[in-house]
């Protein structure tokens, strides 16, 4: 019984063992990277700032003689074309003097005449020895003082007819009134600001630069300037402060726009954009650099057998998502830009 029974145990033994599964060997999947060559290049980047619309010219018009304002100043916001009239003085003061003044010219240009005739009737007669010298010389001076009258009658006239002009206050250029200083039926002084006109049709933004970008924004740079609306201008710069801003270390730039189409208004802040291109590198992906620190970086490069190795890089500098490598790689290297985060020294990889 006991044999039976062993013979029993052993068959099931041979069963069981048949039924188990024979162990395979498993193998890691090998890594999927993306790889890019390296090459001599450039890079463009987008600087982006904003800054404030100015007026092209902006003065302050006022008049060059006293007196009451009664017609104008016109309304803040009105366009005038140069030579538009902004106000008006009194002026029948000063047309009263204009009129006296004319008066007293046809006065002395009597006198004058007279004098002339004179003159020439004692000339012939000294010819014919019938005067003496004397009252040919008396003669003479009665007409030179009549034209001296007459210069001084005439110079006034056109002192009076100056006042008269100066009465009207006048655009010097085509703008927008942006400020109105006088109310009509107002006294004002000689110099008393009336009203503050603003040139434009083309205008200025001023932005403000950091000193490690002032380069980029030398004179005559383009750059892009939109309107409220999302329209595109071109600009340019005209003009770069010389030194930095007070403790910022900022400069000042101011770019020109043209603005027919009046869709920028001073006082407005707009964005203003200036694509710039680095200096010629090897730019790569800011992802193909991997960082422990600030120390240690370095890049994987692609050998011929699929295989990666590491190389330590020096890295300058940084535009957008690219950063220029300054030493650890050279042009014509195929470099590791996406890769598993478990990526090891000389581990063969699947390049997709």
């Amino acid at each position: 019984m006991r044999s039976l029974l062993a013979v029993l145990l052993a068959i099931l033994t041979v069963i069981v063992s048949g039924c188990k599964e024979s162990p395979t060997t498993r193998t890691q999947p090998v890594p999927k990277v993306v790889v890019e060559e390296v090459k001599l290049s450039v890079v463009e980047s987008m600087l982006q700032t904003k800054g404030p619309v100015k007026p092209w010219k902006l003065a302050n018009l006022s008049f060059q003689i006293a007196g009451k304002v009664n017609q104008g100043p016109l309304e803040l916001g009105t366009r005038v074309i140069a030579g538009t009239v902004i106000a008006q003085l009194d002026d029948a003061d000063y047309r009263v003097q204009v009129e006296a003044a004319q008066n007293q010219m046809s006065l002395i240009a009597v006198d004058t005449e007279r004098t002339k005739r004179d003159l020439d009737r004692y000339e012939q007669l000294f010819s014919e020895s019938a005067i003496s010298q004397k009252d040919l010389d008396d003669a003479r001076d009665q007409h030179k003082a009549a034209l001296a009258k007459a210069g001084q009658a005439e110079s006034a006239f056109k002192q009076a007819n100056l006042m008269v002009e100066h009465s009207t206050l006048s655009a010097p250029f085509a703008g927008i009134i942006l400020d109105r200083l006088i109310e009509q039926g107002e006294m004002v002084a000689v110099g008393t600001p009336v009203v503050t006109l603003g040139q434009t049709d083309r205008v200025k933004v001023a932005i403000t630069v950091p000193s490690d970008q002032i380069n980029a924004w030398r004179e005559n740079a383009r750059a892009v300037v939109f309107a409220q609306n999302g329209h595109k201008y071109d600009a340019a710069v005209y003009k770069v402060s010389p030194e930095a801003k007070g403790d910022t270390g900022s400069f000042e730039i101011e770019l020109a726009v043209a603005n027919t189409k009046n869709e920028f208004i001073p006082g407005q802040v707009v964005t203003v954009e200036h694509r710039i291109e680095s200096e010629k590198g090897l730019w790569v992906p800011l992802k193909a650099v991997v960082s422990y620190g600030e120390e240690l970086k370095y890049i994987y490069i692609l050998n011929t057998n699929n295989s990666v190795k590491r190389s330590n890089v020096k890295l300058g500098s940084l535009s957008g998502e690219k950063v220029r490598v300054i030493e650890g790689i050279k042009a014509g290297d195929r470099i590791v830009v996406t890769m598993p985060e478990n990526l090891r020294e000389g581990e063969r990889v699947e390049v997709k």
